[in-house]
């Protein structure tokens, strides 16, 4: 719960970093649950709201190589990777499922593509995993935010630096999955 200014508390539940215990969840047990402006601000925002809870301005989780969201189609994870392939870098891939993209290195977050719990529990091994490769350039897909999606997703932008390629069709709707181009 909150704390008002005479140390008492409010009532309501504010998430300073998302995680296993969903908004959803919470919602359940208390009435007024919200999440902290300063995890929703992105680009010009973010200097004027910082994250309450410790660590969430920075690039935790980063592997040594760039490592850049895409949000888009299959085929258009497809095609930025070969691109990148054809500009001459080693490109590794965090994949879900059975989407199988051609790189120089992937490390599987699930097997099946909406399984996002066993993704949030392999994501950091898998980022550690490319640190021992000599990959240039790492892309992952941009996932549901919805439950432990959202903190799952929290964790890949901070590891991209919020760097996410979108799809020109997704642009053109305006309907990014993460909400940074």
């Amino acid at each position: 719960p909150s704390n008002d200014s005479k140390g008492g508390t409010t009532g309501k539940v504010v998430i300073l970093r998302p995680g296993g215990v969903t908004a959803e969840m919470l919602s359940k047990v208390a009435k007024d649950v919200s999440v902290d402006p300063g995890l929703l601000a992105t680009g010009n925002d973010e200097s004027k709201l910082k994250p309450k809870s410790p660590g969430m301005l920075y690039t935790h989780y980063a592997p040594n190589a760039p490592f850049i969201l895409v949000d888009g189609s299959i085929d258009f994870f497809r095609q930025t990777v070969k691109r990148a392939r054809e500009d001459g870098k080693k490109v590794g891939v965090l994949v879900t499922g059975n989407n199988l993209i051609q790189a120089d290195h992937a490390e599987i977050l699930a097997a099946e593509e909406n399984d996002l719990t066993s993704a949030s529990q392999k994501l950091y091994g898998a980022l550690r995993a490319f640190d021992s490769t000599d990959v240039d350039i790492i892309y992952g897909p941009v996932l549901p935010e919805k439950g432990i999606g959202v903190a799952l997703m929290n964790r890949m932008l901070k590891a991209a630096g919020k760097q996410v390629v979108v799809e020109p069709s997704k642009q053109k709707k305006g309907n990014s999955a993460a909400g940074v181009t």
